[in-house]
């Protein structure tokens, strides 16, 4: 049960940044990417199949995100 409460719970907040008209970019601890939402990909025309599972520092090495986050 619990298992099926955080699908929904991870499938709610994938359709809701999803639907932000703002680009997002969501990476782990471990600073790799996890989520893009559409936005973010006509932004920066970086597409979800080239970034998402990789260190946002090797497929975006100007990108601030990581050293924002530990400041």
């Amino acid at each position: 049960m619990l298992q099926h409460n955080l699908n929904q719970e991870l499938e709610w907040f994938e359709a809701i940044i999803h639907s932000i008209h703002d680009g997002v970019l969501v990476i782990d601890r471990e600073e790799i990417v996890r989520l893009i939402n559409p936005e973010y990909t006509r932004i920066t025309g970086v597409r979800p199949e080239v970034i998402l599972g990789q260190p946002q520092r090797s497929v975006r090495p100007g990108a601030q995100l990581v050293d924002t986050l530990r400041d």
